[in-house]
């Protein structure tokens, strides 16, 4: 059975969607691991408030990168996984997008799927 989590923009309590007001703090959205749920990851939509210092989206599979992206500009970018990312049962998923640096806030959302 599949099924689809919403991805509704404005609603962090969804848990696709990492955005504080603080700045120089990174966002993550974290899929624990689940032994009977396969986690498929197939967008990050990130933003910066300005150009960041070092910042970068990088995903991880039980604590392993996965893939890493150098971000060199800040506004809004989609990443569409094709195919998607897929994290196997029993594995977990954390999404990061880095700290900007001093005076600069992120933001980050994912559509992501559940495989039961």
């Amino acid at each position: 059975m599949v099924t689809k989590k919403a991805f509704i923009p404005l609603d962090p309590v969804g848990g696709d969607m990492s955005c504080s007001d603080s700045v120089n703090t990174a966002e993550q959205i974290t899929y624990s691991a689940d032994p009977d749920v396969t986690h498929i990851l197939e967008q990050a939509v990130f933003s910066y408030s300005d150009t960041p210092t070092g910042g970068y989206l990088e995903i991880t599979m039980n604590s392993e990168v996965v893939m890493k992206l150098w971000i060199t500009q800040g506004g809004p970018g989609p990443i569409v996984f094709n195919p998607p990312i897929s994290a196997p049962k029993g594995s977990d998923l954390v999404v990061t997008l880095a700290a900007g640096g001093a005076v600069i806030k992120g933001s980050l959302a994912c559509t992501h799927w559940e495989l039961e």
